[in-house]
């Protein structure tokens, strides 16, 4: 997004590798006093606050936050008990060095196609260029919703996207293959002391890229409601009404461009186009259907 992003938002627009991500926020919540405990498994949790670790140690906290993710056992334990549902997408995911990523993409590339699509953009000198090629499949059958990747066969699937996409993918040695799962918007997120935050309450698909960006404005908000209430339960039930509506509406969106991403025929022509003709004569009207996203700050209701 370049200069609109500063112009619009108040903010550039970046691209960084998770890990890069997890060290700086892990760097800033020590600063702040936390005492993270890696390598330590959580056996259970209660909503009087009440936490048993593997280990058989049990601790009591004023408060518990379930960020464990789409497969969130405190989700399916303590709400709805549903597991995520496959959604119809796979993604291979694949980082190339820049040296051999040539031409590299200046900012996110996408190439759509029917039922398939190539995602590619860099992550700095020291990561290179990540690519996302999604493609639609019936069902997701193996055990795990993450597998090693075959090259050649994601070379396959996208044989007949253009030579500059197909010159990305030559260089793939290495691959991740990964079922898509979400869940529908809960109507609760709190009971008791729990908590569930990021993609343990609303698990999304990468269509919009908000997955992460979601979970760090939960904490946001859940920041603000602690101070605003020292009443846990009362800030966690403000938390819930306030977060609740945005995500849901995130993950409608994600979905939807799914479709809009994988369209075919005249469609898709129409489409891609009238896209591409509005980001080229007037891109900050293209922009302006994204400012609910990227123009969000941080306040309480």
């Amino acid at each position: 997004l370049g200069d609109i992003a500063i112009a619009r938002y108040g903010a550039p627009y970046l691209h960084l590798h998770r890990a890069d991500l997890q060290h700086v926020l892990a760097q800033r919540a020590q600063a702040a006093g936390a005492d993270l405990r890696l390598g330590v498994a959580v056996a259970r949790v209660g909503p009087d606050g009440g936490v048993q670790l593997e280990t058989g140690e049990a601790l009591v906290f004023d408060l518990v936050l379930a960020a464990d993710g789409v497969r969130s056992s405190v989700r399916q334990h303590w709400f709805d008990g549903a597991a995520p549902r496959f959604t119809g997408q796979a993604a291979w995911r694949a980082l190339v060095p820049r040296e051999l990523a040539q031409p590299s993409p200046a900012g996110v590339t996408v190439w759509a196609g029917p039922q398939r699509h190539l995602v590619a953009y860099d992550l700095g000198p020291n990561r290179g260029l990540n690519l996302v090629a999604v493609t639609e499949r019936s069902a997701w059958v193996e055990p795990d919703w993450r597998q090693r990747g075959d090259p050649q066969e994601l070379r396959a699937a996208f044989a007949d996207f253009p030579a500059a996409a197909r010159r990305l993918l030559e260089p793939v040695a290495d691959c991740q293959f990964w079922g898509l799962f979400d869940h529908a918007p809960l109507p609760h997120w709190v009971r008791g002391k729990i908590a569930l935050l990021g993609d343990s309450a609303h698990p999304m698909l990468p269509f919009l890229a908000q997955g992460a960006a979601m979970a760090i404005e939960d904490a946001a908000i859940l920041g603000l409601c602690l101070q605003a209430d020292p009443e846990i339960e009362t800030a966690l039930a403000r938390y819930q009404r306030q977060r609740r509506p945005r995500t849901a509406r995130v993950q409608a969106v994600s979905r939807a461009n799914a479709k809009l991403f994988h369209a075919a025929g005249l469609r898709a022509s129409l489409q891609h186009g009238a896209i591409a003709l509005v980001n080229h004569m007037a891109p900050g009207l293209g922009q302006a259907r994204l400012d609910w996203v990227y123009g969000w700050r941080p306040a309480l209701d």
